[in-house]
């Protein structure tokens, strides 16, 4: 039986035929200690003495426990097999990089790595081009947030310097774009419950984006609050009704200001801010498209057409949960860090006609942050870039350089991304930038505004556009026991839930600090109690609810190198306590806003019982 079998089997659409950079020639030499090693030009893989003992030692110098571990280079699998060898967590994890495919090949066939083959917490990139990697990453990046190790194989540096590189940068940018993401998710904890709770209310009478599917055949413009939208928003007037004037969230003043009223405006954002944006504004003869995690009041105060979608992925537990409380299908909406890569991904899915977006800078275009007459708007002081490295340049609009950040620059990539993924599905309609200024945004083409409106909008769509948000009859027997029925049940669990970290958190209590072990009947107890919890946050609500606050609290107690079993035990029992305490409190404040939400059903109940 040949070696590593596994290989062919699990990894069979692996492409092996896509070499990174400079061939090096391969050259297998023995070790003084007799054990198979190679080297690859002029540069010896492994220790020319023992390759074993170097192995372990590089593993005990780098392992870190409940750590995803990226090794570049695997050569005759030394060093990977010693890291694995060490994993005793689940959470440990292993990326195998080797950019050497004839290294890789004789590996195969010269020593044994089929447990790492087998294993679910070992992967292997081999021989695969930079963006495959990039996808890898973003992929695991998020269940580590700032637990990752980089470990090189010697000489992988002086071999493939540029790899090396680009690797590090690849995972710099992906760790921003995703601790974007995880304190995105963290700040809004509180607000994320309560809004979703609230807005299912209104979501009950809005119409589902799924009714806007291919309904269009105009050309849509995206309007963002970027500084370039304020050279183009007179140019808007004399659009009329021969394309969609589609609003990305707070581009809404600036559009008002400049009295121009769009066919609809979108808003994602579930802050605060976002809902100061909109208050006082009259948006009542303007279709608003939100997302069922947008502040609440944003869609209460709004009295015109509504669409309602989900960011939630179709196939989650959410989702589906969300399809039976509503009894309907709303539509799932792919997106990113901004309200406008929600846009882009609405206005592909309800028309068949040319996409093009303006005042969708990305960066901080002429030092400002958006486009006149937002609310927010910021003027950047020279001083104030010079003293602050979160600024810093990209390729330009113009093929210049232009002033960007972190967050703007985790957009851009989502909606390059997004071009890229509906090029490759074989949507090959005209995606325009039009922005005239701020970062090139790749895969889109680079048209003056007044060209596109020159050539795109030449008809008059009028008649599909006010039929787009038309509603049909709207039914009065709503059956609201329904609605009722469902939340009462999920308010029951939320109470249990409740009640079990109220015990575990008195069982902690009673164990006396400076402990180097905790009793075995203590452990049964919360033990017990964690199988129950388990169980209820597995459900498909309560695991959206409450899932960010368990992995907050996971994250903030790590394990310390050389902890004694003092520190251990005491590192456990509080991260333990914080875990209930805030599954506790969290739990109270949905069960909360279920109450409220009950109130409600029951006041329609009644008003419908009186008709």
């Amino acid at each position: 039986m040949r070696k590593n079998s596994s290989w062919y089997e699990k990894y069979a659409n692996l492409s092996l035929c896509e070499p990174y950079g400079e061939v090096h020639a391969l050259t297998p030499v023995t070790a003084r200690n007799n054990q198979p090693s190679v080297k690859v030009g002029d540069y010896f893989l492994h220790s020319p003495y023992d390759p074993e003992k170097e192995a372990e030692r590089l593993a005990n110098n780098h392992f870190k426990s409940g750590h995803f571990h990226i090794l570049i280079g695997f050569g005759l699998g030394y060093l990977a097999r010693k890291l694995f060898n060490k994993f005793t967590d689940k959470k440990d994890y292993l990326l195998i990089i080797e950019p050497n495919l004839e290294v890789f090949q004789y590996a195969l066939t010269t020593i044994d790595f089929e447990p790492l083959i087998k294993s679910n917490q070992v992967g292997f990139v081999v021989g695969e081009k930079l963006p495959e990697l990039n996808k890898y990453l973003e992929l695991y990046i998020n269940n580590y947030f700032k637990e990752i190790v980089i470990i090189e194989l010697p000489n992988y540096s002086q071999l493939y310097p540029d790899l090396v590189l680009k690797i590090k940068n690849i995972l710099t940018e992906t760790t921003r774009d995703s601790l974007l993401n995880i304190n995105t998710v963290h700040f809004f904890a509180s607000d994320w419950q309560q809004n979703f709770m609230e807005n299912l209310f209104r979501a009950i009478k809005s119409k589902p984006f799924l009714d806007l599917l291919n309904k269009l055949s105009c050309p849509i413009i995206i309007v963002s609050a970027g500084p370039s939208l304020t050279k183009q928003i007179s140019l808007l007037h004399t659009v009329q009704n021969k394309a969609f004037i589609l609003c990305a969230g707070s581009a809404i003043t600036p559009l008002l200001a400049a009295g121009v009223r769009p066919h609809a405006v979108v808003s994602i954002d579930g802050g605060e801010t976002n809902y100061h944006i909109f208050r006082e504004l009259d948006l009542n003869t303007i279709p608003l498209i939100y997302d069922l995690v947008v502040h609440r009041r944003i869609v209460a105060e709004h009295n015109g057409p509504q669409v309602v979608f989900s960011s939630i992925p179709t196939e989650s537990g959410l989702a589906k949960w969300t399809r039976h409380f509503l009894r309907k299908e709303i539509g799932y909406l792919l997106g990113g860090a901004s309200v406008a890569n929600f846009c882009i991904d609405i206005a592909c899915k309800i028309t068949s006609g040319a996409i093009c977006f303006i005042g969708q800078d990305f960066a901080y275009t002429e030092n400002k942050s958006h486009a006149d007459n937002h609310k927010n708007i910021k003027n950047l002081s020279g001083t104030e870039i010079r003293n602050n490295e979160r600024y810093f340049e990209v390729k330009g609009y113009f093929g210049d350089t232009v002033l960007t950040d972190t967050p703007l620059q985790a957009m851009k990539r989502a909606f390059e991304e997004y071009i890229l993924v509906r090029r490759q599905t074989g949507d090959q309609r005209s995606i325009i930038n039009a922005t005239e200024g701020g970062a090139l945004i790749e895969g889109a083409q680079n048209m003056a505004f007044k060209e596109f409106i020159d050539t795109y909008c030449t008809l008059d769509y009028s008649q599909e556009i006010s039929n787009l948000f038309l509603n049909e009859e709207e039914s009065e027997n709503i059956d609201w026991c329904h609605y009722d029925k469902i939340i009462n049940g999920e308010r029951k669990k939320l109470l249990k839930i409740i009640e079990l970290c109220q015990k575990a958190n008195k069982k902690i209590g009673g164990i006396k600090p400076g402990q180097e072990t905790i009793d075995a009947d203590v452990l049964i107890y919360l033990d017990k109690i964690d199988k129950k919890l388990q169980s209820l946050l597995k459900k498909d609500l309560m695991h959206y609810i409450l899932g960010p606050v368990a992995f907050r609290a996971e994250r903030r107690f790590p394990e310390q190198a050389r902890e004694s079993r003092s520190e251990r035990c005491q590192r456990i029992l509080t991260k333990s306590k914080a875990l209930y305490q805030d599954i506790y409190e969290a739990s109270l404040f949905t069960e909360k806003c279920m109450e409220e939400l009950l109130d409600k059903f029951q006041a329609l109940k009644e008003i419908n019982s009186m008709k």
